[in-house]
Protein backbone atom coordinates (compact mmCIF):
# COMPACT_ATOMS: atom_id res chain seq x y z
CA UNK A 1 0.00 0.00 0.00
CA UNK A 2 2.90 2.20 0.55
CA UNK A 3 4.00 2.00 -3.18
CA UNK A 4 0.60 3.25 -4.07
CA UNK A 5 0.27 6.22 -1.88
CA UNK A 6 3.90 7.36 -2.39
CA UNK A 7 2.73 7.73 -6.53
CA UNK A 8 4.95 4.59 -7.13
CA UNK A 9 3.38 3.09 -10.39
CA UNK A 10 5.76 1.01 -11.34
CA UNK A 11 8.77 -1.61 -9.93
CA UNK A 12 11.40 -4.18 -11.26
CA UNK A 13 11.02 -7.65 -8.80
CA UNK A 14 14.10 -8.60 -10.62
CA UNK A 15 17.27 -9.50 -8.07
CA UNK A 16 19.02 -11.83 -5.79
CA UNK A 17 16.73 -11.89 -3.05
CA UNK A 18 13.16 -12.46 -4.90
CA UNK A 19 13.65 -15.80 -3.76
CA UNK A 20 14.43 -15.80 -0.52
CA UNK A 21 11.21 -17.02 0.77
CA UNK A 22 10.62 -19.50 -2.24
CA UNK A 23 8.08 -19.23 -5.33
CA UNK A 24 5.37 -19.00 -3.16
CA UNK A 25 6.84 -15.91 -1.68
CA UNK A 26 7.36 -14.23 -5.03
CA UNK A 27 4.10 -15.18 -6.67
CA UNK A 28 2.53 -13.70 -2.84
CA UNK A 29 4.96 -10.64 -4.06
CA UNK A 30 3.56 -10.18 -7.21
CA UNK A 31 0.09 -10.54 -6.08
CA UNK A 32 0.89 -8.20 -3.39
CA UNK A 33 1.49 -5.46 -5.96
CA UNK A 34 -1.05 -6.46 -8.68
CA UNK A 35 -3.58 -5.62 -6.08
CA UNK A 36 -2.63 -1.93 -4.99
CA UNK A 37 -2.42 -1.55 -8.68
CA UNK A 38 1.60 -1.04 -8.93
CA UNK A 39 2.62 -2.78 -12.69
CA UNK A 40 5.90 -4.79 -12.71
CA UNK A 41 8.86 -6.63 -14.47
CA UNK A 42 9.99 -10.05 -12.58
CA UNK A 43 12.72 -11.65 -13.03
CA UNK A 44 13.92 -12.24 -16.67
CA UNK A 45 10.48 -10.55 -17.30
CA UNK A 46 9.34 -7.74 -19.44
CA UNK A 47 6.13 -5.78 -19.22
CA UNK A 48 4.36 -2.35 -21.36
CA UNK A 49 3.46 -0.01 -19.18
CA UNK A 50 0.77 3.04 -21.19
CA UNK A 51 0.92 6.27 -19.65
CA UNK A 52 -2.03 8.13 -19.71
CA UNK A 53 -1.25 10.02 -23.10
CA UNK A 54 -0.87 7.05 -25.15
CA UNK A 55 3.23 6.58 -24.67
CA UNK A 56 4.06 3.03 -24.12
CA UNK A 57 6.71 2.30 -22.22
CA UNK A 58 8.27 -0.72 -22.27
CA UNK A 59 10.72 -2.10 -18.97
CA UNK A 60 12.92 -5.56 -19.16
CA UNK A 61 14.45 -6.70 -15.91
CA UNK A 62 16.68 -8.89 -14.88
CA UNK A 63 18.83 -9.97 -12.36
CA UNK A 64 22.54 -11.48 -13.37
CA UNK A 65 21.51 -11.63 -16.94
CA UNK A 66 23.35 -13.41 -19.87
CA UNK A 67 23.62 -11.31 -22.89
CA UNK A 68 21.11 -13.36 -24.72
CA UNK A 69 18.89 -13.03 -22.34
CA UNK A 70 19.17 -9.33 -22.45
CA UNK A 71 18.82 -9.37 -26.34
CA UNK A 72 15.63 -11.59 -26.06
CA UNK A 73 14.40 -10.07 -23.55
CA UNK A 74 14.35 -6.28 -25.12
CA UNK A 75 13.82 -7.90 -28.22
CA UNK A 76 10.59 -8.56 -26.59
CA UNK A 77 9.74 -5.51 -25.65
CA UNK A 78 10.49 -4.13 -28.97
CA UNK A 79 8.41 -6.28 -30.61
CA UNK A 80 5.22 -5.28 -28.41
CA UNK A 81 4.99 -1.96 -29.49
CA UNK A 82 7.15 -0.06 -27.43
CA UNK A 83 7.44 3.56 -27.71
CA UNK A 84 10.44 4.05 -24.91
CA UNK A 85 12.39 0.84 -24.02
CA UNK A 86 14.17 0.86 -20.54
CA UNK A 87 16.75 -2.22 -19.55
CA UNK A 88 16.73 -2.44 -15.24
CA UNK A 89 19.85 -5.03 -14.94
CA UNK A 90 20.01 -6.23 -11.71
CA UNK A 91 24.39 -6.93 -11.59
CA UNK A 92 27.51 -6.01 -10.79
CA UNK A 93 29.66 -6.65 -7.35
CA UNK A 94 28.13 -5.47 -4.12
CA UNK A 95 29.66 -2.41 -2.35
CA UNK A 96 31.86 -1.82 -5.39
CA UNK A 97 31.89 2.14 -6.34
CA UNK A 98 33.52 0.36 -10.07
CA UNK A 99 31.64 -0.30 -12.92
CA UNK A 100 32.81 -3.75 -13.52
CA UNK A 101 33.34 -5.15 -17.60
CA UNK A 102 30.03 -7.34 -17.24
CA UNK A 103 28.39 -4.23 -16.30
CA UNK A 104 29.62 -2.19 -18.85
CA UNK A 105 29.83 -4.73 -22.13
CA UNK A 106 25.98 -5.40 -20.96
CA UNK A 107 24.94 -1.89 -20.92
CA UNK A 108 26.72 -1.73 -24.10
CA UNK A 109 24.85 -4.33 -25.62
CA UNK A 110 21.25 -3.50 -24.00
CA UNK A 111 21.41 -0.16 -25.89
CA UNK A 112 22.78 -2.38 -29.20
CA UNK A 113 19.64 -4.31 -28.79
CA UNK A 114 17.44 -1.13 -28.61
CA UNK A 115 16.90 -0.19 -25.32
CA UNK A 116 16.76 3.65 -24.83
CA UNK A 117 18.00 3.50 -21.54
CA UNK A 118 19.55 1.47 -18.76
CA UNK A 119 20.08 2.01 -15.09
CA UNK A 120 21.40 -0.51 -12.71
CA UNK A 121 21.14 -1.54 -9.16
CA UNK A 122 22.64 -4.36 -6.73
CA UNK A 123 25.89 -3.06 -5.63
CA UNK A 124 24.14 -0.46 -2.88
CA UNK A 125 26.97 2.36 -4.26
CA UNK A 126 26.64 5.16 -6.41
CA UNK A 127 28.76 4.37 -9.85
CA UNK A 128 29.22 6.14 -12.72
CA UNK A 129 26.88 7.02 -15.33
CA UNK A 130 27.86 7.15 -19.05
CA UNK A 131 26.65 8.03 -22.66
CA UNK A 132 26.86 5.50 -25.12
CA UNK A 133 25.49 6.10 -28.87
CA UNK A 134 23.40 8.85 -27.86
CA UNK A 135 21.94 6.91 -24.56
CA UNK A 136 22.78 6.76 -21.01
CA UNK A 137 23.40 3.66 -18.64
CA UNK A 138 23.19 4.43 -14.77
CA UNK A 139 25.18 1.49 -13.68
CA UNK A 140 24.64 1.81 -9.83
CA UNK A 141 22.08 4.74 -8.62
CA UNK A 142 22.89 4.05 -4.62
CA UNK A 143 20.48 2.95 -1.50
CA UNK A 144 17.19 4.79 -2.11
CA UNK A 145 15.45 2.02 -0.57
CA UNK A 146 16.91 -1.34 1.09
CA UNK A 147 14.68 -3.65 2.25
CA UNK A 148 15.88 -4.72 6.18
CA UNK A 149 18.71 -2.81 6.36
CA UNK A 150 17.53 0.34 8.42
CA UNK A 151 21.05 1.49 8.83
CA UNK A 152 22.93 0.96 5.25
CA UNK A 153 27.06 1.71 5.52
CA UNK A 154 26.48 4.41 2.39
CA UNK A 155 23.56 6.00 2.34
CA UNK A 156 24.34 7.70 -0.99
CA UNK A 157 21.43 7.57 -3.76
CA UNK A 158 20.91 8.98 -7.08
CA UNK A 159 17.43 9.47 -7.53
CA UNK A 160 16.56 10.39 -11.38
CA UNK A 161 13.85 11.64 -13.22
CA UNK A 162 12.97 10.90 -16.79
CA UNK A 163 10.56 12.59 -18.75
CA UNK A 164 9.62 10.95 -21.86
CA UNK A 165 7.34 12.89 -24.25
CA UNK A 166 6.25 12.02 -28.24
CA UNK A 167 6.14 14.80 -30.31
CA UNK A 168 3.40 15.50 -32.79
CA UNK A 169 5.57 13.74 -35.81
CA UNK A 170 5.38 10.75 -33.78
CA UNK A 171 9.32 10.89 -32.50
CA UNK A 172 10.29 10.15 -28.54
CA UNK A 173 12.32 12.24 -26.76
CA UNK A 174 13.72 12.08 -23.47
CA UNK A 175 15.23 14.45 -20.60
CA UNK A 176 16.80 14.04 -17.53
CA UNK A 177 16.84 15.94 -14.17
CA UNK A 178 18.97 14.26 -11.50
CA UNK A 179 18.54 14.60 -7.74
CA UNK A 180 21.36 13.34 -5.31
CA UNK A 181 19.95 12.36 -1.89
CA UNK A 182 22.20 11.46 0.87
Amino acid sequence: QVLSEGSVEFVTLANNHVLDYGQQGYDDTKAAVDAVGVAYAGRDEWTVYETERGLRIGVYAVSFGTDEQIRAGIAAVKDAGADFIIAALHWGDEGSYRVNDTQRAQGHLAIDAGADFVYGSHPHTLQPSEEYNGHYIYYSMGNWTFGGNTNPRDKDTFILRLTVERAADGTVSVSYTHLRAH
